[in-house]
């Protein structure tokens, strides 16, 4: 039985990591050019493409419209309310009860 565990715990860091011979001679052979090493692809950063300044911006959207516009109303009826959230959160509720032809209506 001893045999056994030995084997069995000599199999399981043989998976894990390489021999220190391993070891030695990969590291010969990169030291020789033989074999190339990888880079970490953890680190990398990927490059985003540059973006134009003259380029054009897309119009808005009606929803924007809308949160413009509903913006001065609510501010109007709620002076106190200053926080964006509280505006934000009130505007998205009308938006969603608001019908089609209301929408395009306003």
């Amino acid at each position: 039985m001893a045999k056994c565990r030995n084997s069995a715990s000599t199999s399981v860091s043989s998976k894990s990591s390489m021999t220190s011979t391993k070891r030695v001679k990969l590291a010969e052979k990169v030291k020789a050019g033989g074999v190339k090493q990888s880079k970490p692809t953890s680190g990398k950063k990927k490059k985003t493409a540059k973006t134009d300044a003259k380029k054009p911006k897309k119009p808005p959207t009606a929803f924007f419209y809308f949160l413009e516009d509903f913006r001065k109303e609510f501010q109007e009826q709620n002076p106190d309310v200053r926080s964006m959230r509280d505006i934000g959160k009130a505007c998205g509720e009308k938006w969603k009860i608001m019908t089609y032809e209301v929408l395009l209506l306003s």
